[in-house]
């Protein structure tokens, strides 16, 4: 007997229940005293503190603390100096914002179903990768840009996610030094059976992907322009004089250069059991794909930009390589074709989607010479911010598809959700969860109505790649109408 399918109102009063179980007052209070933020009764409460950190945006480290002391009276009643403020803004508060966000990151907001995996191999695809930003350099000391200027500041934050459930699987605040590949090993380690893990040039370390395939999991990435690669020689073998075989017949060097130069544009080619690396101990598929016109014509124009701005500084060898894509993997071919191979690939960009958001709408990267204390406060409360939205919009975009067949922008639902955090606020500081529901019903009705992808004939959605039946119609089809 099929079980009976629930309202989108019960089903959004479910996810307010666990909303509120997480943040209500009286579980930020006890939490905050714990945490030794609260020690005795005070005229502002945890509630008050979550409120100026997280559904206020970046005005915690915009605005002077006049300002935020008059937002407090104005909204919530709590009347406090500027220097009384200022005292508020402790290691202590900070270890409450960021336990908050790593309980959230670890028990989730719902049991949310995770979209309909496009292949019965993979059971999450993990897109790990680094947004960076300046500092003032008041925080230098703390967060140095990097060892060769160690009188800038700089942030990263490394973040790896799920794509299928909206998951994040790591968050990593660090100076702007550190490295790349460091975090890629730790978390190459840390893979499940199934997985599929998409990595750019920056986490290219060949023990990384043996480790992933020893595990189970699965791996795309593309390769560095230096790269060894070879295949094994069919033919006869060279011997020394002592008749030891010599080693360097054994394979044929792969030129990518002469392949690239031998293909037409939008040609793809497989080298099936291709040897990774100088010592040759990786073993994958080696995929070539051969940009079209236009594609060269956009990467080029990339290319140019990045090094005019000098952000960015490409080798000579890379250069070479322009119109080339080349991937590395270790799916079975009767699992992913080496003609879908690109399109899976091209799913890491929706995390350059995420960092967007990060940036254009929630500020994260904003910051003036602040008390260390109060920026933390900005940044961990900014960084819980985004983690409840992309949370709540996950459910949404699943309940959107179960329900009705439609795919949602990211980027569009994310703008939409922060309009509602005031909302959201007062409605966790009600008794019930009844508010909560109706501002939660209000978001979803709100994205189903304004933040649908828009679609192109040219360009595939994730929902495209990744098989996954919905309805939509294109613009054209829109203004025709």
């Amino acid at each position: 007997m099929k079980p009976i399918p629930i309202s989108i109102n019960e089903e959004l009063r479910l996810l307010a229940t666990e909303l509120y179980r997480q943040f209500s007052p009286t579980q930020l209070e006890h939490l905050a005293r714990n945490l030794g933020v609260i020690k005795r009764k005070r005229k502002i409460k945890a509630e008050d503190l979550i409120s100026l950190c997280v559904y206020l945006g970046d005005e915690a480290s915009s605005k002077s603390l006049t300002n935020l002391c008059s937002v407090l009276d104005a909204h919530f009643d709590v009347s406090l100096s500027t220097e009384g403020l200022n005292q508020r803004f402790t290691n202590a508060l900070v270890n409450f914002i960021r336990t908050l966000f790593a309980t959230l990151c670890k028990n989730k907001l719902s049991s949310a179903i995770s979209l309909s995996k496009p292949y019965h191999y993979f059971s999450r695809i993990r897109i790990l990768d680094a947004t960076a930003f300046g500092l003032p350099a008041y925080y230098a000391s703390s967060y140095p840009a990097t060892n060769c200027t160690p009188d800038k500041a700089g942030m990263k934050i490394q973040l790896e996610y799920d794509l299928i459930s909206g998951e994040y699987l790591l968050v990593d605040v660090e100076s702007g030094k550190t490295s790349d590949c460091e975090l890629g090993t730790l978390q190459a380690k840390r893979v499940e059976k199934n997985d599929l893990c998409l990595r750019d040039l920056g986490y290219f370390k060949i023990d990384d992907f043996i480790q992933m395939d020893q595990l189970g999991a699965y791996f795309i990435s593309r390769i560095k322009p230096k790269t060894y690669v070879f295949t094994r020689n069919s033919g006869e073998v060279q011997y020394l004089l002592d008749g030891r075989v010599k080693k360097s017949s054994l394979y044929n060097p792969i030129n990518l250069k002469q392949m690239m130069d031998s293909m037409k544009p939008g040609e793809v080619k497989e080298i099936p059991e291709a040897l990774i690396g100088r010592e040759k101990k990786l073993e994958a598929r080696l995929i070539l794909y051969k940009l079209t016109d236009e594609q060269l014509k956009k990467r080029q124009l990339m290319r140019s930009k990045k090094e005019r701005t000098k952000t960015k500084s490409y080798s000579d060898e890379t250069k070479q390589l322009d119109a080339l894509h080349a991937f590395i993997t270790n799916i079975p071919q009767d699992v992913v074709p080496k003609e879908e191979i690109y399109d899976l690939y091209s799913l890491r960009w929706q995390i350059e989607i995420v960092f967007k958001t990060w940036k254009s709408i929630f500020h994260i990267h904003k910051a003036k010479p602040l008390k260390e204390e109060r920026f933390l406060c900005h940044l961990y409360g900014t960084l819980l911010a985004i983690l409840l939205s992309s949370s709540l919009i996950y459910k949404m975009r699943e309940m959107l598809l179960r329900r009705k067949k439609l795919e949602i922008s990211e980027l569009k639902s994310m703008d939409i959700m922060k309009q509602y955090f005031n909302l959201i606020d007062s409605a966790l500081r009600s008794e019930g969860t009844e508010k909560i529901k109706d501002v939660l019903l209000k978001i979803s009705s709100m994205i189903e109505k304004n933040a649908r992808k828009s679609h192109r004939y040219t360009k595939k959605t994730v929902f495209d790649i990744l098989g996954i039946v919905y309805e939509h119609r294109h613009k054209e089809s829109k203004i025709a109408a």
